[in-house]
């Protein structure tokens, strides 16, 4: 009668965070795992679990069995700081951005301040494109639909060529683009109207094994073209260089491509070159992300919105990819993220872009990561 703990299959692929989890389920067909309610996205299927679907309500209701607390500890006594810190996660302002982040408060009271009373609007909102801006557009959705209970948001990936040729054929709500609409493109849809909901930059990034700071932009262009293939070449090991690329049609790509693979021929032009085509590619920014974390040697671009501890962040042209060098002009590789629609927006489109461009919509914006437009 004694509880014996099965152990978990020695051939299982291990990863390292809820996050990594999350994009090898949602790139390997068939597979199966674990992670916190906070990593739920609509990249991979939750699970019943003995029938019970695991949501807030139901644990919050004792029906969902499977849940844990999450804990800090101090030796001894916290000290002010640290006392002050832990003073505002318990109160009702820590608690909100708890229940923002997917998360269950410890004060039922709390949870009740934090979701705003339903009002009229009602219907379903369908979003696609930019994966980029998508994580943004969920949180945004996420805080939207607890003060509107009668919408429902559903916000699909595919990057921004998706996103435009999707809203400009009319087949979803808004289009998603994290680049500003090229020529060709305003000609074949001529209806479409770009709304910027933020700003992002983009970092070069590299396995955190990689000795290196910074990187110029002739640098980062001859690695990315193939022309450099060593990281000994640019100050960096004796080692040989893995570059990891977004895919054509990403509006990451396109922003790369167009901010940092530009130079001048012999007549004065800008001429696009072009990026190694034994490049790994990715299909989003996680996956980037996680193959760089993952790949020693490797070097990639991302959104300032995904970087974390597991990649390094080099400098361009000897500054550093922050929110505050992007605002000082400092730092140039930085694009607009954008929200599309086919003509003026429709009434329930319209109040969730109104909401993202309010005061309380852009500050998520800067809890993700990214600049306001204000």
């Amino acid at each position: 009668g004694k509880d014996v703990k099965t152990p978990i299959f020695e051939k299982a692929i291990l990863q390292q965070s809820n996050g990594q989890i999350r994009t090898t389920l949602a790139t390997t067909e068939n597979s199966i795992g674990y992670l916190s309610f906070g990593f739920l996205d609509n990249s991979v299927k939750a699970l019943k679990f003995e029938g019970v679907d695991p949501t807030v309500a139901n644990v919050k209701n004792k029906t969902y069995k499977v849940s844990r607390p999450l804990n800090m500890l101090t030796k001894g006594d916290p000290k002010p700081l640290a006392k002050s810190f832990i003073d505002y996660i318990l109160s009702d302002a820590g608690q909100k951005v708890v229940v923002t982040e997917g998360y269950i408060s410890i004060k039922e009271e709390t949870q009740a301040q934090s979701a705003p009373a339903a009002s009229a609007l009602s219907g379903q909102l369908q979003l696609a494109g930019s994966t980029t801006v998508q994580p943004l557009a969920e949180k945004l959705a996420a805080e939207f639909t607890k003060a509107n209970t009668g919408v429902k948001i559903d916000i699909q990936g595919g990057g921004t060529s998706v996103g435009i040729t999707s809203a400009g054929d009319g087949t979803v709500e808004i289009g998603n683009a994290s680049r500003a609409l090229k020529d060709e493109e305003k000609k074949k849809y001529p209806d479409l109207k770009e709304i910027t909901i933020a700003f992002d930059g983009i970092a070069v990034v590299v396995n955190p094994n990689v000795k290196l700071d910074g990187l110029t932009r002739d640098q980062i262009r001859d690695i990315f073209s193939g022309k450099v293939t060593n990281f000994k070449d640019v100050g960096g090991p004796d080692a040989p260089i893995t570059i990891v690329s977004r895919e054509e049609g990403s509006g990451t790509r396109t922003a790369f491509e167009d901010l940092v693979m530009l130079a001048k021929d012999a007549n004065g032009k800008d001429v696009k070159t072009p990026i190694f085509e034994k490049a790994i590619l990715q299909q989003s920014n996680g996956q980037i992300r996680t193959t760089i974390a993952t790949t020693e040697n490797s070097i990639g671009y991302l959104s300032f919105g995904f970087l974390d501890s597991s990649i390094k962040a080099l400098k361009f042209d000897g500054i550093e990819p922050t929110v505050a060098n992007v605002k000082n002009n400092t730092y140039k590789v930085s694009r607009p993220l954008n929200m599309l629609t086919k003509g003026d927006p429709k009434p329930l489109a319209k109040a969730f872009i109104d909401y993202i461009l309010s005061d309380e919509g852009q500050k998520l914006v800067v809890a993700e990561g990214y600049m306001t437009v204000k």
